[in-house]
């Protein structure tokens, strides 16, 4: 019925609401189900879906040690499975070549796209922009990753 108090008539103006809202903002949803029933109300939380492109920002967001982030939502839709059982992170998006970060990832196993960073230096790091934070201008960092595989089994990286 309603994005933000923004009137939806149809699956187009869904699309345009939430599309035009950013990951990790949260929406006021209203509905009615069943049909004929009170409208309700709910806040959501916006996730980012999985897409085929390297990026959809204009600049992308900058690698850290050679490891560029992502929302940890990429992953979880990729598999079909919800955020039950998976800690609050940045998935793992890309290594780049030759960096610090794939020099010590990349004997772990496929990292891009596998891996959850959940702190940095201990620190919780549940968006892109936490961990861009948290590893601006520091030389070296301390990551906890988090793989799905084997989620009783919390890794700690240090890079370079």
């Amino acid at each position: 019925m309603s994005v933000d108090d923004q009137p939806v008539a149809d699956s187009d103006d869904l699309f345009l609401h939430v599309g035009a809202a950013l990951a990790g903002a949260e929406v006021r949803v209203g509905f009615v189900r069943p049909p004929g029933q009170q409208r309700q109300t709910v806040l959501a939380t916006l996730a980012k879906h999985k897409h085929e492109l390297r990026s959809i920002a204009s600049q992308p967001r900058p690698a850290a040690f050679g490891l560029r982030p992502d929302w940890s939502s990429v992953l979880v839709v990729e598999q079909g499975a919800t955020t039950d059982g998976y800690p609050a992170g940045v998935l793992v998006k890309e290594l780049e070549p030759d960096s610090p970060a794939e020099a010590k990832l990349k004997p772990l196993g496929e990292a891009a796209g596998r891996w959850l960073v959940t702190a940095v230096d201990g620190r919780p790091v549940p968006t892109p922009t936490a961990f861009t934070a948290a590893t601006a201008g520091k030389d070296r960092v301390r990551l906890t990753l988090f793989d799905p595989a084997r989620p009783e089994q919390p890794l700690e990286v240090t890079l370079p």
